[in-house]
């Protein structure tokens, strides 16, 4: 077993970590490989079952997999899942915050963030033990269940099976017409079924071949479809990390300002404002400036040479990181 403070120094990596620049396809290959299932979204992961699982296969025989509901879809079946994933991340000291809210409701954003930290924390932490997604589950929902509900294909074997019907006593019809079974059939009628029989074969042709093209455009429509709205996931998640690096530059920057303002009114010393400036600029994410860091910068104010150099240093590295 490893310790809650060995622990606690794999799982601290912030938003900027390489772990949340791995894109929805490798995650999904790398999940699907690893429970042996087939997700085909992200978002397929708020029910809370596979985050459960992959913490089962970090730490074997810890986390109680009887318990986990892999087919649940009602919001308070969900809930039971994530208390079992939060009650291993505190047996474990993992710090790590569950928003179980915002991911119950599917969101592509939410899920991507958190299966990204699940890849990175297994990445770090899994000790390379064999492991049997299949028999921990113990057969129990198959994923991709999820997606097509079990009804649907139902509803179309009832709507397929009318048109058979109404096909086969046509082409019934037809053999029975062309056919002269019956010899108390009058005269008259041999010709006209002659030429009903003749009528009906082309039309019957050309309307299976108008169904099959009809059936092809909305196939080529679906694919256009499906593609434009991967897409548009694709922009909306630049869009919020984009955002989201905004507002943490920003944060910052208020900070600073801040502090100018206080250092005018005389209320901060002018000797301490580069080093203050230091602290909240080499801080994480929503972190207050550590007070370890403010005494490493006391003395070296000098070798900085003020906040031009910096600035630069820092604009720079934000260049680097938007690439």
């Amino acid at each position: 077993g490893q310790g809650g403070s060995h622990m606690s120094q794999k799982e601290s990596f912030g938003i900027h970590d390489a772990a949340y620049r791995v894109g929805r396809s490798e995650l999904l290959a790398w999940l699907n490989e690893l429970l042996q299932i087939s997700y085909t979204k992200v978002e397929q992961c708020a029910n809370g079952a596979a985050y459960c699982q992959i913490m089962d296969a970090i730490y074997p025989g810890e986390v109680p997999m009887k318990r986990v509901i892999f087919d649940a879809k009602l919001e308070h079946d969900c809930v039971k899942n994530y208390k079992v994933l939060q009650a291993i991340f505190e047996k474990r000291n993992i710090s790590k915050h569950i928003e179980v809210e915002k991911l119950i409701k599917a969101k592509p954003l939410d899920n991507l963030e958190m299966l990204q930290w699940c890849k990175r924390f297994f990445d770090l932490n899994y000790s390379g033990n064999e492991y049997n997604p299949m028999e921990r589950r113990q057969g129990k929902g198959s994923p991709a269940g999820k997606v097509m509900p079990s009804s649907a294909p139902k509803t179309m074997d009832k709507r397929a099976s009318p048109v058979v019907k109404k096909i086969s006593p046509l082409t019934v019809n037809t053999s029975e017409q062309v056919s002269p079974s019956h010899p108390t059939t009058q005269k008259p009628i041999r010709p006209a079924s002659a030429g009903l029989q003749r009528s009906p074969g082309p039309r019957l042709d050309d309307r299976t071949a108008e169904v099959s093209r009809l059936e092809e455009q909305l196939q080529a429509s679906q694919g256009t479809t499906a593609r434009l709205k991967e897409e548009l996931q694709e922009m909306q998640l630049s869009v919020d990390t984009l955002e989201k690096e905004r507002d943490f530059y920003f944060h910052k920057l208020r900070e600073i300002e801040v502090l100018c303002l206080q250092c005018e009114e005389g209320a901060e010393p002018k000797e301490s404002i580069v080093t203050k400036t230091l602290a909240i600029l080499y801080a994480k994410d929503n972190e207050a400036p550590p007070t370890s860091l403010l005494e490493e910068h006391a003395d070296d104010e000098e070798e900085f040479g003020g906040g031009e150099e910096f600035g630069g240093h820092d604009e720079e590295e934000h260049h680097e990181k938007m690439e």
